[in-house]
């Protein structure tokens, strides 16, 4: 039940009450059991350490998101006491449990600042990062502490420990846990031991992995505190002694600073019981691997709800499976991989290395490269979750998606708008991230640059959410959305001044405005943001870029297969035209714009039958041939599927064929090539061929073609960039002021003769 009353906020659960108040510590203000208060609000809340200042945050504002009959979710909203310089926001879901002592709260911590980003670097020590001392949680407590229980593997009971406890997980633990991903911003490794380090009041001892349980006996009763992905997430610790339980988001006394860069955040997940929890034997043990609900495969996809998901039983044909299996494989798939990096810590964990990028290199000295979400992996291990059952891959989608949402978006609104909000590159192809973390741009060896719309995927962040109910997930996929609007929103630009008009950032791929992969992510990314919101603005956007770069009248030129380097990801663009079309046939809206559409893809798939063929074909066009270039060939098999989708008869027939001509083609070449298990072919496949995987096997599932009329349109109208256009009017200005200076001049001359 959540009872609100002059502002404050009172959640009770059955014996165990929760209280937040603006004003209170953030982000829980008291917490009781049958009346007995346990927390000490004064020695209690989030605070961080910087240039050894303490800054302590108070609750801001509170909204309730959810309030069931299983499950409350509140909103908190904090402020700060360091000053309005600090640019630190912090905010928290708060989730309670009917019939449950639990709690759990998220928090992030953020920077807003942008990040200076010189040269269109970015490297750790940019002047817009803030440097933590130390970000800590503290639960005071009004009554001691008389005994206390721990565990440090939620599979093992917890033993009686002696107090004060203090646990630091300092690095992942692992072989390599060393590596160079952890370099800081003087490019140095400085984490101070393997493992974590256990010192109570008479030893200490050290070991690899913890995943912690304290279970606490107080006064006035029972308490337990968890932290899931303890030690993954490292430097993590926990600090338990008479009168006060401090778990350390970024601890201190970890081997340096803890570096925020601009526009970064972290969420951080701490599970609190006040009474006694008795799901498992151990108290919240069963936190770190909660039940999974897994949805029968069979009716998630005859319900056709899932976007991109073939609407049949028939499963994917053998080969397919047996390849996108490699990414569970012990030795060469995405958990191996994380080993291999240590993509661990708060900063890395979930996302996957860019393994490809070190094909040339000797084999032990790799690149440090972060791959963050390209292609879309969330998705992919969304749909093979959902294909199979299978809970590995709802980890691999779990955790990237956290970390993309965190790391990988920027979080400000004080850069460009081009910047503001995007999603990062992968690191730069064939250099080492150095300190660019997740950043894309090192300091040396590659060109500068920033987030674009080349690079942006959100529909693994919204199948997350719809998975999870997690609401940042769903907030970061609109976010994405929106940022399709604003990159093109010219009155954002300096050029405002001289145009209004679009900036075509959101359309633009190698600086054409044709057919390619950054209007088609735009494109993909405005119809999540509709799904989401129902706000026309994203299918207004969204349809407003498929009418500037392509019309079904017009000659398709040969370019896309004569300049492959530049203009391969014209097909990503035909994907999304087979996601829009989808999209308006659910909706009802088969008008001109949806005809547009449909149109135009069965002319290029018309096109394509006559000039497409695999790219190793014509190696000779291919700067790198790698395995990547087969695996892109599945986008080939993928614009057929929707062809054939959405046409009838000998057509439909037709383009079936081709799909399975591609994508026998991929299935029978990729397995045979050095580096198929690679982080990239492997996304591709998961992400690009599941639809012609299963058409391969049976395409009478096929629905009937949708019935749309072919209505008349009005010829493209050519699309002018708004700096083309305010360079010239900024040159036509200083032509006429030069013209107006000349004639002044020769004015005043003749005057004085």
């Amino acid at each position: 039940m959540v009872e609100e009353r002059d502002g404050q906020f009172r959640i009770t659960t059955g014996r165990s009450t929760f209280e937040i108040r603006p004003g209170g510590p953030f982000p829980l203000t008291g917490a009781s059991v049958e009346g007995r208060q346990m927390l000490d609000e004064a020695r209690s809340g989030l605070a961080v350490t910087i240039d050894g200042r303490r800054i302590s945050w108070t609750v801001s504002d509170v909204t309730v998101v959810e309030a069931g009959p299983l499950r409350a979710e509140l909103a908190v909203g904090a402020r700060h006491d360091g000053g309005s310089d600090l640019p630190l926001e912090a905010f928290a879901t708060v989730e309670i449990f009917a019939g449950t002592p639990v709690v759990r709260l998220s928090l992030t911590l953020r920077n807003r600042r942008r990040a200076v980003h010189p040269g269109g670097r970015w490297p750790l020590g940019d002047p817009g990062s803030v440097l933590l001392d130390a970000a800590d949680l503290t639960i005071g407590l009004k009554s001691t502490v008389r005994g206390l229980h721990m565990s440090l593997d939620p599979e093992a009971t917890p033993t009686p420990i002696e107090m004060p406890v203090d646990l630091l997980q300092a690095s992942s633990g692992g072989p390599n846990w060393n590596a160079r991903t952890h370099v800081n911003r003087d490019g140095k490794v400085t984490l101070p031991f393997c493992g974590y380090r256990l010192r109570t009041g008479t030893r200490e001892e050290t070991g690899g992995r913890a995943t912690p349980n304290f279970a606490l006996d107080t006064d006035a009763g029972p308490a337990a505190v968890a932290v899931p992905a303890f030690w993954e997430n490292f430097p993590r610790s926990i600090r338990v002694d008479a009168g006060e339980l401090v778990v350390g988001l970024f601890p201190a006394g970890a081997g340096d600073l803890h570096e925020l860069q601009g526009g970064e955040q972290k969420t951080h997940t701490v599970v609190l019981a006040i009474g006694r929890d008795a799901v498992t034997e151990s108290p919240l043990a069963w936190c770190h691997d909660p039940i999974l609900f897994v949805p029968d495969a069979v009716h998630v996809a005859r319900t056709g709800a899932i976007p991109g998901l073939p609407v049949t039983d028939t499963p994917p044909r053998d080969d397919y499976i047996a390849l996108v299996d490699t990414g569970l494989d012990a030795a060469l798939g995405f958990f191996a991989k994380r080993e291999q990096a240590d993509e661990y810590g708060w900063r890395h964990f979930g996302d996957m290395p860019a393994d490809h990028e070190s094909a040339f290199q000797p084999p032990d000295r790799p690149f440090v490269s972060h791959y963050n979400n390209q292609y879309d992996p969330i998705a992919g291990f969304a749909l093979q979750f959902l294909r199979t059952g299978d809970a590995r891959w709802w980890a691999l989608m779990d955790d990237l998606a956290r970390h993309v949402r965190d790391i990988d978006v920027y979080h400000t609104s004080e850069d460009k708008a081009a910047y503001n909000g995007g999603l990062f590159w992968h690191t730069n192809h064939y250099v080492d991230a150095g300190t660019s973390t997740h950043r894309t741009y090192p300091k040396d060896g590659a060109a500068g640059g920033g987030p674009s719309a080349e690079h942006n995927y959100n529909l693994g962040l919204m199948l997350h959410y719809c998975l999870t109910g997690d609401r940042l997930s769903k907030d970061a996929a609109v976010g994405l959305g929106q940022w399709v609007i604003d990159m093109d929103e010219g009155r954002l630009t300096p050029f405002r001044w001289l145009s209004r008009a679009d900036t075509g950032l959101a359309s633009r791929t190698f600086n054409h405005q044709r057919p390619g992969r950054g209007a088609g992510h735009s494109i993909l990314a405005c119809l999540v943001a509709h799904r989401l919101t129902d706000d026309d603005r994203y299918l207004r956007k969204a349809e407003a870029i498929i009418a500037r770069c392509i019309h079904p009248d017009e000659p398709i030129p040969t370019v896309y297969v004569e300049n492959i380097e530049a203009c391969w990801s014209y097909t990503a663009f035909l994907q999304s035209l087979g996601f829009y079309v989808e999209h308006k046939l659910e909706r009802g809206e088969r008008d001109a714009a949806c005809s547009h559409a449909l149109r135009s893809l069965r002319a290029f798939a018309d096109w394509m039958t006559v000039h497409e063929r695999p790219y190793f074909e014509r190696r000779e066009l291919l700067e790198y041939p790698t395995e990547t270039w087969v695996a892109q060939d599945l986008r080939k098999a993928d614009v057929f599927y929707w062809a054939a989708r959405f046409s009838a008869g000998d057509d439909r027939a037709r383009f079936v064929a081709l799909a399975h001509r591609f994508f026998d083609y991929a299935m029978r070449t990729l397995p045979t090539m050095k580096g198929y298990w690679y982080s990239r072919p492997l996304t591709l496949v998961m992400t690009q061929g599941l639809r012609a995987a299963v058409l391969a096997t049976d395409a009478a599932w096929l629905p009937p073609a949708p019935a749309v009329e072919a209505v008349a349109l009005p010829p493209r109208r050519p699309f002018r960039e708004q700096r083309a256009i305010a360079v010239r009017r900024a040159a036509l200005i200083a032509a006429a002021g030069l013209i107006t200076l000349l004639a002044s001049a020769g004015w005043l001359l003749a005057s004085s003769l």
